[in-house]
Order: structure tokens, then C-alpha cells, then sequence
């Protein structure tokens, strides 16, 4: 009988199919061999992040940018050889996150890198892997299917608020006064930020039914 030939694979941790259950709110990946993007924490976390050989895996060449460590390096030279790909997410895709994080409020918790997963996980229709909780929330906005690796993936969809606000009196402003100081006590004016669930306002709590 044919020796069938054997496909490499990192056998160093456990695959990620058997590491986290998907959401139930998540968006679903498609049957079949599934396309994944990976952030950089899922491919150094250890093991293959393919469920199956056929499975594709994308990153971007800004998570490979973002490595520096030898030994991290080298992982992810291992992962290319088994098939790891590189691909750059078009404008259209990439104005649509931009869009959708000032939205939501994340923008200012994504890096570009980030920003550029999440954009090349939509334009190819993938399944986005992260534990980061802004990526998570921002697929979760878009409808992108995505699974957490080391921690459970969120619940819901939250969007973010601020408020400037005077750290004596507690006077509120609309706009950053000069040089962040309150016109009424003098005191350092700060921008607080806090998540709100998506459809409620600051401050606003559900009624008992």
C-alpha cells in the first residue's frame, strides 16, 4: 500500500479548532475549508491555527512587521513554509472598517495593523481569530464571523462614549476648553471614556418589563 504523503504541521500546542467554542452571536464561517485571518497573539500562541490542512490562513505584511524576537520570527517562518499567506486588504475595505470603528468608538483602540486584519478578514469573506476585544466587537458590528483562541469571545456589541469633564466641579464641555483647564474653577479638564451596550446611551438603564 501508497505511503499517503504527510502534511507538516506545528504539534507544539493544540490545534485552534479544539481551543474555544464559537459565540452564539457571532456571525458563523461557512462549512467546508474555511479561510481564516489571524492576529499576531493567535499565531504565536503555539500550534497550528489550521483546523484542517485544506484550511487557508492570511495575515497581513504588518503583523509580520510587527514581530521582533528571533524565536517569534522563526515561528512564523515556520507557519509560511506550511502555507501561511500574505495579502494586503484593498481601499474599499479598509475606508468600510475606518467607518465602522468611529462608529462603534474603537478607532482609537485598533492599531493599523488591527484595522488591516479586520479589513482583509471582510473583503475575503474569512473568519477572523483574536482575543482582542475591539476587533472583536467591531466584526461583531459588520456581521464578521470570529472566534477568540485563549479567552472567550464577547457578548454582545458595545460602543464607546466621552465626555469632557472638569476633574473639581464636574462641569461638562462640548469642546476641549484652553489649554484643559475648567473656565469656572480652574481645575484640569479630562475626556473620560466609557462602553455603553449598542442602542442604550450614557447613563440610561433598561426598564423592568
Amino acid at each position: 500500500m501508497a505511503e499517503q504523503p504527510v502534511t507538516p504541521s506545528l504539534s507544539a500546542g493544540r490545534p485552534f479548532s479544539g481551543a474555544m467554542a464559537a459565540n452564539p452571536g457571532a456571525a458563523k464561517a461557512p462549512p467546508g475549508p474555511r479561510k481564516m485571518v489571524c492576529d499576531t497573539s493567535v499565531l504565536l500562541a503555539g500550534g497550528d491555527p489550521r483546523g484542517t490542512p485544506q484550511d487557508e490562513v492570511f495575515v497581513t505584511p504588518s503583523v509580520i512587521n510587527e514581530v521582533k524576537r528571533p524565536e517569534d520570527r522563526e515561528r512564523l517562518e515556520t507557519l509560511r513554509e506550511i502555507g501561511l499567506k500574505l495579502q494586503v486588504p484593498g481601499a474599499p475595505a479598509l475606508e468600510a472598517i475606518e467607518k465602522a470603528a468611529a462608529a462603534t468608538g474603537d478607532g482609537q483602540r485598533l492599531s493599523a495593523a488591527d484595522k488591516e486584519l479586520l479589513a482583509l478578514a471582510m473583503e475575503l469573506k474569512a473568519e477572523l481569530l483574536t482575543d482582542d476585544r475591539s476587533m472583536q466587537n467591531l466584526a461583531a458590528s459588520l456581521g464578521l464571523p470570529y472566534k477568540g483562541y485563549a479567552q472567550s469571545e464577547i457578548k454582545g456589541i458595545w460602543h464607546w462614549e466621552s465626555q469632557l469633564k472638569c476633574t473639581g466641579c464636574g462641569r461638562t464641555f462640548d469642546i476641549e476648553p484652553p489649554r484643559a483647564e475648567c473656565t469656572v474653577c480652574g481645575h484640569e479638564v479630562r475626556k473620560k471614556h466609557w462602553r455603553v451596550p449598542k442602542g442604550e446611551t450614557a447613563g440610561s438603564k433598561k426598564r423592568k418589563p
